[in-house]
């Protein structure tokens, strides 16, 4: 989701000292000041920044390389018939628990079960994935107690039956959702897994990991991960690293040429597997006007906009980023057209219901971009007037509809260029924040997903970045780079196109372990 898919993916590099390679040894504080995080539980995941704290604290059957391709997790062994409708696992043997127990295949089927119960009362972003389970529906409605494409014939396998042919499915098994969550009939409420790190503490100011040292890959070197929480939009984080607060920092993508002259510090960068765009209720009276909404785009005074010198920010040519199949690099956004301040006429309503509401974060350079757009609809004859909303506000605002205008930030979760188009543009998609419904696209999106051939997959979602751009329910703005600054005697950093939420801190170390951090 915003919220958060590879493999030709350009430029990932350090960018200021030359790091230097030690043996790595145990200890040290990481610290940290993120957004503040509203849950531990995987299936409940909104945010990168709960996506961080959950990947440190539980474990999938699978897990993404650097690559973007599927090794092993808790599973370390996998089979998938050649029609892509049976996917079974072996649960490796004897991994330790935060439990005080190891993990079985009863464990993983109850954590399914528990997500598929979530999921059925508010759709999660690997919905599409659970209906496919054989079998779900008829549980949920009470008809029999188990599921039965999920099949458990011993403790140390599983196996999934699917309905229809579903290639992608494996990676649906390495999201967020899909982590293996543990209870405790001992302590009820209680979150546990099998990841490198647990909860130390957790308040409304921040919280503190300790390393797991029974975790099955070996204890994680660092002491412990202390994070603070501030919601101003994290403006703050690039003194903080200067002075010593913090070791590592999200970096602001306007502090990242002046960090990395920075002495002691190193800044890494790489292109995000996403977009940013502004998007449009298209269900609204006046909205539903396609050739209105195309009027709105080519309104916008590109010039000014691509002139705010943020550094690595990339045009968007259309709404498949780069390093997914399916990406053309010579696509043209047919919305950058040279400034034009014509009247609409006819286009325009006799008269909207209420004044158009335009959502803007109070993000600096979000602000700073969506003000400048918002300038340009004060000279276009709407009814158009901005609301500024904190994140949690803003997230609240576009679950519930009540925001016309928007800019948003979206990373897919796994590297599949069809689930990232139906999660943002197929009618029943949790990311469809547009009300947008096209039989013909949704039609597409369904076939793009149970392709099996490549080629003919690739082709398919370019025909739906097509007619996404032709009926206009965003505009394409910006591709952008995740960037992250953090002290040179930190080693073991490691950034994936995924970008801050799947950082192993398990593999982090400090080389000045003895001196002052």
């Amino acid at each position: 989701m915003v919220f958060v898919v590879i493999i030709h993916l350009s430029g990932c590099g350090d960018m200021g000292h030359e790091r230097r390679s030690h043996k790595p040894v145990p200890g040290g504080m990481l610290k940290m000041v993120t957004y503040k995080i509203s849950t531990l539980n995987p299936v409940n995941d909104l945010s990168v920044y709960e996506s961080f704290i959950i990947n440190q604290l539980y474990e999938g059957l699978v897990e993404l390389d650097a690559g973007m391709n599927p090794v092993p997790g808790l599973a370390d062994f996998w089979t998938i018939n050649d029609s892509f409708t049976q996917f079974a696992f072996r649960i490796r043997p004897h991994i330790p628990t935060t439990r005080g127990e190891f993990v079985t295949a009863m464990d993983v089927r109850s954590s399914f079960e528990n997500l598929i119960r979530i999921d059925a009362a508010r759709p999660t972003a690997i919905h599409h994935f659970i209906a496919e389970i054989v079998g779900v529906d008829e549980w949920l409605a009470g008809e029999t107690t188990e599921i039965s494409g999920m099949i458990v014939p011993d403790g140390t396998h599983i196996k999934f039956q699917l309905k229809h042919s579903t290639p992608d499915f494996l990676y649906f098994f390495a999201t967020d959702q899909a982590k293996i969550l543990l209870t405790d009939d001992a302590q009820p409420g209680k979150l546990m897994g099998a990841g490198p790190f647990t909860v130390d503490s957790f308040s409304d100011e921040g919280m503190t990991l300790l390393p797991f040292k029974n975790y099955f890959r070996g204890s994680p070197y660092l002491d412990s991960i202390v994070i603070h929480f501030d919601d101003t939009g994290l403006e703050d984080s690039f003194g903080q690293l200067l002075n010593g607060q913090v070791n590592l920092i999200d970096c602001p993508l306007w502090g990242v040429d002046s960090l990395a002259k920075q002495p002691g510090i190193v800044v890494q960068k790489r292109l995000s597997l996403g977009f940013e765009f502004m998007g449009m209720r298209v269900d609204r009276p006046g909205l539903d006007n396609k050739n209105l909404r195309n009027s709105i785009a080519r309104h916008i005074d590109w010039a000014r906009l691509d002139s705010v010198e943020i550094p690595y920010f990339m045009m968007a040519q259309g709404v498949i980023p780069p390093g997914m199949d399916g990406y053309r690099p010579n696509l043209k956004n047919p919305f950058r057209q040279p400034y034009s301040q014509q009247n609409p006429g006819k286009l325009i309503p006799a008269k909207f219901s209420d004044s158009l509401i335009f959502g803007i974060t109070d993000s600096l350079i979000a602000e700073t971009e969506e003000s400048w757009i918002f300038d340009d609809f004060i000279e276009y004859p709407l009814p158009v007037k901005s609301k500024v909303l904190s994140w949690t506000d803003f997230d609240a605002a576009l679950t519930n509809g009540s925001m016309d205008f928007f800019t948003l930030g979206w990373v897919a979760e796994i590297p599949s260029t069809s689930r990232y188009l139906y999660n943002l543009f197929h009618s029943k998609g949790v990311g469809n924040y547009f009300g947008y419904q096209n039989t013909n696209v949704d039609r597409l999106i369904e076939k793009a997903l149970g392709a099996t051939d490549k080629a003919q997959q690739t082709v398919l979602c370019q025909a739906i970045e097509d007619s996404i751009l032709e009926d206009v329910p965003l505009i394409p703005l910006n591709f952008v780079f995740n960037a992250f600054a953090y002290d040179s005697h930190l080693q073991g950093f490691k950034l994936s196109e995924l970008g801050f939420s799947t950082l192993n801190c398990e593999e982090l170390w400090f080389d000045n372990i003895g001196a002052d951090q």
